[in-house]
């Protein structure tokens, strides 16, 4: 299974769920694999969401942004994103710390 499928699948979950709701079990039951897919990809929940987070800012989710913002995740730190994705949440107005 490819990263993509998974991370829609994420974001997916995210919608329905809230940002902090997804887990890998969850995951690799919607998509029907084992955890130990998942775990391939993304060893920790942090690194998961982490990627979950940057592909809400690669289309535009701003729900699933503005969560990890409201939460004060550290993900989405200014020093943890490239200067392209900073960019797409100036266009989103999401302003981040």
């Amino acid at each position: 299974m490819d990263v993509q499928t998974i991370l829609n699948a994420g974001i997916e979950l995210a919608k329905t769920r809230g940002y902090r709701g997804v887990y890998k079990r969850h995951l690799a039951e919607v998509l029907g694999c084992s955890m130990g897919t998942i775990n391939y990809h993304w060893g920790t929940m942090n690194e998961l969401r982490a990627a979950i987070v940057r592909r809400a800012i690669a289309i535009g989710n701003r729900q699933i942004v503005t969560q990890a913002v409201a939460l004060g995740d550290s993900v989405i730190s200014r020093e943890n994103l490239s200067q392209g994705q900073r960019e797409k949440l100036d266009k989103m107005r999401i302003r981040i710390s």
